[in-house]
């Protein structure tokens, strides 16, 4: 008897946490309307009548108000922040701002049906551009399932705030080989751009001076990463001509932006660049005094280290035919990133990556030797139906 009710305790606590979660997470549909809010009202965007409902202003550097001014929305997907639109789609501009900067639009793609039935805001991203300006850019989060579990670190926002700065400091680089002749033909691209925290280089640049190699990373008031294309007006990726020479725009100045360089014969290199015409920084400093990272000018020049490059043919395991798509990649111990190196295998299903460095070596029937350098290994993935390789995937 002692046992029965024992159960039926437990599975009367379950069942009351479980129909609060569920309602937690339950709105009701208000009964002032969508149309009733007047122009650019202050709206809960957990409300499902503003669910889709996005509202702002758009300024310069100066602070003034910038008409004409662009706004894009991207969805994204919920954990891997992958856009869930066409890229062409994603370009198509939801509103310009008027006389006094401010903007306001509906964007119905940008909720989805809620648990309780009701339309709810979705993950995504919002952006600002104009002519001659760097954007700037803000992650909308979606609203929380349940009251009990909420995002960490959410905020709730309707009028999103955008300040762009002037783009006239493009990043005019040049590489050179490890020869010193001009790296042409070497593969650039914009990973990551940071804002420093109240737009301040200067202030960033001096905790950087001070900085060590076991000091905290720097605090950005925006950071975006890895995928630069989500961003209109902000070029992703370029190439080096015969000089060796790249320019990338769309930035705006007094940022920072984080390259990735690619070139058969060199060693992939990643480097941090400061839209400013200034000398390069040395910072992030050992033990010994030593500078261990730069932050470089917008005007840099930099000689690349040797390094070399791995080729192969992927083959199906019972035709022996080669593969096209394949996807190619060079990571650590059972971790293949998402990086640069990763290549797809062509029509005769031949590959060819970079080595970030140049110890690993590639062995017969697509498997890889190993050499121990440190605690590190390198090896090569195949990802594919029947794929040479140490894994095998879709």
């Amino acid at each position: 008897m002692a046992k029965r009710a024992c159960k039926a305790a437990w599975l009367m606590t379950f069942v009351f946490f479980a129909v609060g979660a569920l309602f937690s997470g339950m709105r009701f549909v208000p009964t002032v309307g969508a149309d009733d809010a007047g122009p650019n009202a202050r709206v809960d965007p957990d409300d499902p009548m503003f669910a889709g409902r996005f509202s702002g202003r758009v300024t310069g550097p100066d602070g003034r108000p910038l008409p004409g001014a662009r706004i894009f929305v991207v969805p994204l997907d919920r954990q891997f922040n992958t856009e869930t639109t066409a890229i062409d789609d994603a370009a198509r501009v939801r509103a310009e701002t008027d006389a006094d900067g401010r903007f306001e639009f509906d964007a119905p793609d940008m909720t989805y049906t809620d648990i309780d039935g009701l339309a709810a805001r979705r993950k995504g991203l919002i952006s600002a551009g104009a002519d001659g300006y760097g954007p700037d850019w803000i992650f909308i989060e979606e609203r929380p399932r349940s009251a009990f579990a909420p995002p960490a670190g959410r905020i709730k926002r309707n009028d999103f705030s955008f300040e762009l700065a002037q783009d006239d400091v493009p990043i005019r680089g040049r590489f050179l080989g490890p020869d010193g002749q001009p790296l042409a033909g070497a593969r650039v691209r914009s990973t990551h751009v940071m804002v420093p925290r109240q737009r301040n280089l200067d202030g960033l640049l001096a905790r950087e001076a001070n900085a060590s190699v076991i000091s905290s990373p720097p605090d950005y008031e925006r950071h975006f990463y890895y995928r630069p294309h989500q961003i209109q007006g902000l070029t992703a990726e370029t190439s080096t001509d015969a000089e060796g020479r790249f320019t990338l725009s769309g930035i705006g100045r007094e940022r920072l932006a984080q390259l990735t360089v690619s070139a058969p014969g060199v060693v992939d290199t990643d480097l941090t660049i400061m839209t400013r015409d200034a000398p390069d920084f040395a910072t992030r400093r050992n033990f010994n005094g030593k500078a261990t990272s730069t932050i470089y000018g917008a005007g840099f020049t930099l000689k690349l280290q040797a390094g070399r490059s791995i080729s192969g043919v992927v083959r199906d395991r019972d035709s022996h035919q080669p593969i096209a798509g394949i996807l190619v990649g060079i990571g650590s111990e059972n971790f293949v990133p998402s990086t640069p190196t990763h290549r797809f295998s062509t029509g005769a299903g031949r590959w060819r990556c970079a080595l970030h460095r140049p110890h690993a070596a590639l062995g017969r029937r697509g498997r890889t030797h190993r050499r121990r350098k440190g605690q590190s290994f390198e090896r090569l993935d195949l990802a594919g139906p029947n794929a040479y390789a140490n894994q095998s995937g879709p």
